[in-house]
């Protein structure tokens, strides 16, 4: 029986680190989802996830009217 390992990306889980990832996928949602940036500026956020917010707060942070 052939067995296949999968190898996971060692992530930093201090406040700091999650807020820059948070950040980083923030900017890239525009690309992401094939519209301008300034369509987001202003829109409201429902997060539901797990974490401390800091993904909510990116966006919030980033596209803040």
């Amino acid at each position: 029986m052939k067995t296949s390992s999968v190898v996971f990306k060692k992530l930093e889980y201090s406040h700091s680190a999650m807020t820059k990832r948070a950040l980083e996928r923030v900017r890239a949602l525009p690309t992401r989802l094939n519209i301008d940036p300034s369509a987001l500026n202003g829109s409201r956020v429902l997060d539901l996830g797990c974490g401390i917010g800091e993904t909510a707060n990116a966006m919030a942070t980033e596209f803040s009217a």
